[in-house]
């Protein structure tokens, strides 16, 4: 009885897990994608501390355009630095002089000493600070960084320790259950079969290979040459899922071994 409560309770921690991690990935998708197309507006990273501690390093910045006509002193806006240059600074207005034309706004970030130098004409006006989002401007420029390769790393590994999650959960569920239900006295297992893969050893964008064979409930060998061969054990049908989580990595090289040589310790 309290077997079976404890893991219930962990298969819940798991899928409340889950869940988490898809609402947290569906917020920033939302935030960096989905809202600005929407509003027709953009999404910013906050690369200075000028606006802290209101807007730390490194969150993003919302921006809705906005009639320059309808900001007021005290408001957050970004404007472009320059014409011509994508560069752009979001302060907060100080002051609004209403007798040039066109109108200027004096901005001045919230932890600097002084206003910026010079006064913004309503033309450099991009938008007003809808809301923003702490440390996701950091993430987003570390992926882009290193280009489209890291962000579907990213995403696998993400995938790979969800995925060993509830293997682990199963696998001792399904143990288990055929323990209960051999008769001759022996240890039934579902490892019946394994498979071996040769990848590199930096294919896992800087995660060691070892983790990620242990998370799958297998073994790594380095064999030289910068390469190292995962053996993955299970039934086929597990060996298959495994094929396809493990496909972004790049296998090499691919051999199936017999059912026999699925026991391991």
């Amino acid at each position: 009885m309290h077997a079976n409560r404890w893991h219930q309770a962990t298969a819940w921690i798991v899928r409340v897990l889950l869940i988490a991690l898809l609402a947290v990935v569906a917020a920033s998708v939302a935030v960096l994608v989905i809202l600005p197309r929407a509003t027709h507006g953009t999404a910013l990273t906050v690369l200075t501390g000028s606006m802290t501690p209101t807007i730390p390093v490194g969150s993003v910045v919302l921006d809705r355009p906005v009639d320059p006509g309808t900001l007021r002193v005290g408001d957050v806006a970004t404007y472009q630095k320059a014409a011509g240059q994508a560069e752009y600074i979001t302060h907060r207005i100080v002051a609004i002089n209403t007798k040039t034309n066109p109108v200027t706004f004096t901005f001045k970030g919230d932890a600097n000493r002084g206003p910026d130098v010079a006064p913004v004409p309503a033309t450099a006006i991009r938008g007003k600070v809808w809301f923003h989002v702490a440390h996701l401007g950091t993430i987003r420029d570390s992926i882009q960084s290193r280009g489209m390769r890291a962000t579907v790393m990213v995403f696998a590994l993400i995938g790979l320790v969800v995925y060993a999650a509830t293997q682990v959960l199963s696998i001792a569920r399904d143990r288990r259950a055929a323990r209960n239900t051999t008769k001759d006295g022996s240890t039934a297992t579902d490892e019946t079969a394994a498979m071996s893969l040769t990848f590199r050893a930096d294919a896992f964008d800087g995660t060691d290979p070892q983790l990620i064979a242990h998370l799958l409930q297998g073994a790594c060998r380095s064999i030289g040459g910068g390469r190292v061969v995962l053996t993955l054990f299970g039934s086929p049908e597990r060996l298959s899922e495994l094929r396809s989580v493990l496909e972004p990595f790049g296998a090499e090289d691919e051999q199936q071994l017999a059912g026999s040589a699925a026991s391991h310790a």
